[in-house]
């Protein structure tokens, strides 16, 4: 099995059907990634792995570490970075989305370099 074979699955969205609202047949790795690892360790691990919004991976495991009382506990959570990192995920998306949803190219490598100064 590839690693590309190991995250097939799709998501589906069902608007206005009440939470969960989102149906996912891929694979659940972060508990396989989470096993045998200490807690501190684990918001820092999800938010690389899951470098689509590893600010919101994160932070939820800090705050599923500090509800279950486990060594991250008190860990504060910063929500105003949670915030920023949001802002600069949904422009980073735009950047590379939009321009071939709308009939033109991706922008550039070079170009998304200057997403990271962004003042978000």
């Amino acid at each position: 099995m590839s690693d590309a074979d190991a995250l097939a699955g799709e998501l589906r969205l069902r608007p206005g059907h009440p939470p969960p609202n989102i149906e996912s047949t891929r694979p659940a790795l972060a508990q396989t990634l989470a096993r045998g690892q200490l807690a501190s360790v684990l918001p820092e691990l999800l938010g690389r792995v899951f470098a689509l919004c590893g600010g919101a991976h994160r932070v939820t495991a800090q705050m599923a570490i500090a509800a279950a009382g486990g060594p991250a506990a008190g860990a504060e959570v910063d929500e105003r970075a949670l915030q920023l990192d949001t802002l600069r995920e949904q422009v980073r998306r735009i950047w590379l989305d939009w321009p071939p949803a709308l009939g033109g190219t991706s922008a550039g490598i070079v170009d998304l370099a200057a997403l990271r100064d962004c003042p978000l």
